[in-house]
């Protein structure tokens, strides 16, 4: 094998999303349209475009999640026209496990555990949506370069390092049914994504003895396996890309251009190979899920987030057909303060939301938060299913100590519910 692949499947069946494509509408609150109306071409390849940051090497841990999300991450973040940015995947695949707050930490482990078994965990972007959503990363390379084993002096914080951008958004895209190869339909919403937002994350089953090498046109893969154990990028495709490029044989042609994380290691050969450039074509017919696309923006280190639930969306129950309603209340802890976004979950695609602020409560409600004074109000539409950020149309000014509701409602058929 070439390292531990180190992925976990989200554990929840997202394939209903495949039968409410997303519509084609403009997202609200984004830095680059998430969606739009263009011709989608034959082929497409974002490095030529400069929109990739530099082949990596997760070995010996297995951390591919963490690197396919830094990657798309660093993706986006250039095709909205930023600079280069060399993030940690270490920071990612360590805190997301090893906090002093337990409560922020995926996995159970003590002082003692080892690094290697924190590295090993593995994880998804569920993980890196519920740890930067609550603005505790991405930081630079430089800051936990990867590797490098923290002392037993270093408390396990956030608080260290700058955060140098913040996490906007984390959308989840359906390669379509889970017991049927990717849809045209399909494949345009992932494609669309691609052209609009940089790489998009996707797992699927690696099985080093189905890679094959052609002469003329690189490495290519295809298995029939119907499990996910890795985790790459999608960073373009081509329409034409000839099944006789594969050792198993799709039954069309077509293909995905993938960036792996492990470095210049030729997947044919299992050795370093200066000829291989860390990319493969994947077949349109591989079985794929949990394709995930981040938007990013620059950070502002003195921005603070109020949530109710660090670990983020973790599961999922029931149908629903009726609008859904969820809300908290906040305490401010700091003077001055101006609530400026929230940001929430939605389970399915095409949905339409409105956010209501309620302040003016002298102390903590008993039992509705739709109490006191009416401060703010914003609708919208997100046309996948995710993490989301709104600006609000209205900030609010609070002062310390001053308890705030957030209260919104999702006009839609949810396909579930987030408990």
């Amino acid at each position: 094998a070439q390292t531990n692949n180190g992925y976990l499947p989200f554990g929840m069946d997202l394939s209903y999303l495949a039968d409410n494509p997303p519509e084609e509408i403009i997202e609200e609150n984004s830095p680059v349209p998430l969606l739009r109306s263009s011709t989608i071409p034959e082929t497409y390849d974002l490095r030529k475009l400069g929109y990739v940051t530099e082949i990596k090497n997760q070995n010996p841990y297995g951390t591919c999640w963490a690197f396919a999300s830094i990657g798309a991450m660093e993706s986006n973040y250039l095709r909205q026209g930023g600079k280069a940015l060399d993030l940690s995947e270490q920071h990612l695949a360590w805190f997301a496990f090893k906090n002093t707050d337990k409560s922020k930490a995926f996995g159970s482990y003590s002082s003692s555990a080892t690094f290697k078994s924190v590295m090993d965990h593995g994880g998804n972007p569920f993980y890196t949506a519920a740890l930067y959503g609550r603005l505790d990363g991405p930081v630079l390379e430089t800051d936990v370069p990867y590797g490098t084993q923290p002392s037993n002096s270093t408390p396990d914080s956030y608080e260290n390092h700058n955060k140098i951008l913040r996490l906007r958004e984390a959308s989840y895209l359906s390669f379509g049914s889970l017991n049927i190869n990717s849809t045209a339909a399909s494949r345009k919403n992932v494609k669309q994504r691609i052209i609009d937002n940089g790489a998009v994350l996707a797992s699927y089953h690696n099985d080093d003895s189905n890679y094959y090498q052609t002469s003329s046109n690189g490495i290519s893969f295809y298995n029939k396996q119907k499990s996910t154990n890795h985790a790459v990028q999608i960073v373009g495709w081509d329409d034409n890309y000839s099944s006789s490029n594969f050792k198993i044989k799709p039954s069309s042609n077509g293909a995905w251009l993938i960036k792996n994380s492990w470095g210049n290691i030729n997947p044919t050969t299992n050795k370093v190979d200066s000829s291989y450039d860390g990319y493969f074509w994947m077949s349109y017919e591989q079985y794929l899920t949990d394709g995930t696309a981040f938007v990013v923006e620059e950070a502002n280190n003195d921005m603070k987030a109020y949530y109710y639930d660090a670990l983020g969306w973790t599961g999922s129950s029931g149908f629903s057909t009726s609008s859904i309603y969820f809300a908290n209340v906040f305490k401010s802890e700091r003077d001055s303060e101006v609530l400026t976004e929230v940001a929430f979950y939605t389970t399915d695609n095409n949905i339409n939301y409105e956010i209501n602020i309620y302040t003016g409560m002298t102390s903590m409600p008993s039992s509705s938060p739709v109490y006191g004074t009416s401060a703010s109000k914003t609708s919208g539409a997100f046309s996948f299913a995710g993490y989301h950020t709104v600006t609000l149309d209205t900030p609010v000014n609070l002062t310390k100590n001053q308890y705030f509701s957030v209260v919104v409602i999702l006009f839609a058929a949810m396909k579930c519910r987030v408990y």
